[in-house]
């Protein structure tokens, strides 16, 4: 090499190398003797293309960088992270597992890369093992570790010095990133739990109890990414729990299911009254549940939530998902306990709303009741009066026709204290129970003939019936409704309920043939032997059939009892 040549090397700039280089070399062709320069010539030209390289890659880095941060989404910034990585480090794939704060982990995402590969990078990462065929780069950001870039390096092919450097700068703002979009998918999370509970205020102000609950549970199961989630509440004894809502997987297999308060995860939260997160329900023995399509879930991690009211807890909703799901969060568990109570909040407020609307109904009608009762049927009660004296002083058809008329009065009296004590409904003094039992078994009836049946309840003694004593007056109705559907042809079916003191009399009274006989059903027996076993009497028997001394209202036509088949049921009460 001559003087010219080493002197052009020196003092050239690194962007002139390459013509440096090739003037050299033709100074060296010219000059045998120069040619034992062609070894440093060689090293020159290594020296150069891996600079030009460290040159691109680190055009390369910056570019990557500023793809990296460019966003929040998560997991297009993972995706950006593990192209970034090959593209820099020149790998043939990247592997990119993400950790959660507790180090378990979270997801992986791959570039240049098939699930299979992806699947058993994750599986190995997991287990603290850095897979074959691959170099790791963990990505960290002061004492937390946000996972590792994992990349597909020959063992022929090492990363060098330069490019580890590069891998390092690379890997430090993929953590920045990482927990950028962490906190934003945080602040989502926040906000759709927000409006999850805006939504169950203002929807909770209409429908049933049963449709708020499943409002609560179905929402709460989408916001917080369950596989399924079920809301239980406690039985009367309070010791145990049933299932009113389940959502997602296995819904179907898990409504209705009773369970022990005593032992159970449930039961632990309700007596506490404190929310409780789990990575997995049971590590050694994991809760199967059957599916629809006769699979199972395993349950993993779990969130057990108390809805707590304002006296007390209102029932426990649970959600979970499955083993192989990552984790809850510390954050999912604060978020989705907050829920919870605002929800039971939304519901005593709703059924407050519901009762305070309910008693304004009721005290209507008790007013229109009470209007009723005093003016209407004692109107009505004074004209039959009058009727009936004018009557006994007239001879022949007026007379007859007269009566007649008095007859009709005292039907329309009757249907209206029939009307009145549906009316007041639950709010009746002493029979609050049994009012509310017979109006069901009415209704129930009207269903069954496709008509009304008339209803007559009296009571002189103001005194709530036991319940054992309602639920028996229940049966005996339901087994004479059944006779007579069984029977046929009937278009008017007349009730009366008399209580007096000591005694309790049921008198069912229909519109059939007399001619029609048929036998004595089982139920009927039944109800003979009912009355037995409480010291009274049954009697089923055609026309009135009324035991001496009882003359409860029933229908009558030009002032006559109506003919057809009465069932009376009558026992003592017992002394208070």
């Amino acid at each position: 090499m001559n003087a010219e040549a080493l002197e052009q090397l020196v003092q050239a700039d690194t962007d002139e190398l390459p013509y440096v280089a090739e003037n050299i070399a033709r100074v060296w062709r010219r000059d045998p003797v120069a040619r034992v320069g062609d070894r440093l010539l060689r090293d020159v030209r290594a020296v150069l293309a891996d600079g030009l390289a460290d040159n691109q890659r680190l055009a390369e880095l910056l570019r990557s960088n500023q793809l990296i941060i460019g966003d929040l989404l998560m997991p297009i910034v993972l995706r950006r992270i593990a192209e970034s990585a090959c593209e820099v480090s020149g790998a043939s794939g990247c592997v990119l597992v993400r950790r959660t704060p507790f180090g378990d982990v979270a997801e992986a995402v791959g570039f240049n890369v098939d699930s299979a590969e992806l699947a058993s990078v994750k599986s190995l990462a997991a287990s603290g093992r850095t897979p074959p065929g691959y170099r790791g780069t963990a990505v960290t950001s002061g004492e937390r570790l946000f996972g590792t870039i994992y990349l597909a390096l020959p063992p022929s092919r090492p990363l060098g010095a330069h490019e580890h450097e590069l891998i390092e700068a690379l890997a430090r703002t993929a953590a920045v990133s990482i927990d950028n979009a962490e906190l934003f998918d945080e602040s989502r999370h926040r906000q759709h739990w927000l409006q999850a509970s805006t939504e169950i205020f203002r929807q909770l102000l209409s429908g049933s109890t049963d449709e708020h609950l499943a409002l609560i549970t179905s929402r709460a199961r989408d916001i917080a990414d369950a596989d399924a989630g079920m809301l239980a509440v406690g039985r009367s004894g309070g010791n145990s729990l049933e299932v009113r809502v389940s959502v997602g997987r296995a819904a179907d297999g898990l409504i209705g299911w009773v369970f022990p308060v005593e032992g159970s995860l449930s039961g632990r939260v309700m007596s506490s009254g404190e929310p409780l997160l789990l990575d997995d329900f049971d590590s050694a023995d994991h809760l199967r549940v059957p599916l629809q399509d006769e699979q199972q879930i395993t349950v993993g991690p779990t969130l057990v939530l108390p809805l707590t009211g304002s006296r007390q807890v209102r029932g426990i909703l649970s959600l979970v998902r499955s083993h192989e799901r990552p984790p809850f969060t510390p954050v999912d568990l604060e978020l989705a306990a907050a829920f919870a109570s605002q929800a039971a909040l939304a519901l005593d407020l709703a059924e407050a709303r519901l009762h305070q609307q309910r008693m304004m109904l009721l005290e209507d009608r008790e007013r229109i009741a009470r209007d009723l009762h005093d003016h209407v049927i004692q109107r009505l009660f004074a004209t039959g009066l009058s009727l009936e004296s004018i009557a006994r002083s007239l001879d022949g058809l007026v007379a007859e026709r007269l009566v007649s008329e008095v007859g009709e009065i005292d039907a329309i009296i009757r249907e209206l204290r029939a009307s009145i004590l549906r009316l007041r409904g639950s709010l009746a003094v002493g029979e609050d129970v049994l009012t509310s039992r017979l109006k069901q078994l009415i209704d129930g009836a009207t269903d069954l003939f496709g008509f009304a049946p008339s209803l007559n309840f009296t009571s002189t003694t103001g005194k709530r019936l036991g319940d054992q004593l309602v639920e028996d007056i229940a049966t005996v109705l339901h087994e004479a409704f059944a006779d007579v559907a069984r029977r046929g042809g009937v278009t008017e079916v007349n009730v009366a309920v008399t209580i007096t003191p000591g005694l309790v009399t049921v008198t069912v009274h229909d519109n059939g043939d007399i001619q029609a006989r048929s036998p004595v059903r089982e139920g009927l027996t039944k109800l003979r032997a009912l009355a037995l076993s409480r010291s009274g009497a049954f009697d089923f028997a055609l026309g009135t059939g009324l035991p001496p001394g009882v003359t409860p209202d029933l229908p009558r036509r030009g002032g006559s009892v109506v003919e057809g088949r009465t069932l009376t049921w009558t026992v003592p009460i017992d002394p208070e």
